[in-house]
């Protein structure tokens, strides 16, 4: 099924995209939030997740599984993003 989707997307039916978004959205913002803590970091990571997908899906190989693949994209932008977020101390804890 994730294989035929994507050779539609990648023979330019945008529709098959949105229905790859319909199919791991909610299980991706699920993941993410678990992972950053944070359900607004946890919405770009999946946003930013898809732009990915959809700019490098000419370099995915279908004849290897696209969970693993959109997992690891996934993973690879919540730590970019909690890398990227500034550190907040709580002045309680100084004190």
């Amino acid at each position: 099924m994730d294989i035929q989707l994507i050779q539609k997307i990648k023979a330019g039916d945008s529709s098959s995209f949105k229905k790859l978004y319909d199919m791991y959205a909610d299980a991706a913002l699920r993941t993410a939030a678990g992972i950053t803590g944070d359900s607004e970091l946890a919405k770009d990571a999946v946003q930013e997740t898809f732009i990915r997908v959809y700019r490098s899906l000419n370099s995915f190989d279908t004849s290897r599984p696209f969970k693993p693949w959109f997992y690891r994209i996934r993973i690879n932008e919540c730590s970019r993003l909690l890398r990227k977020r500034p550190r907040v101390i709580s002045l309680n804890r100084l004190c």
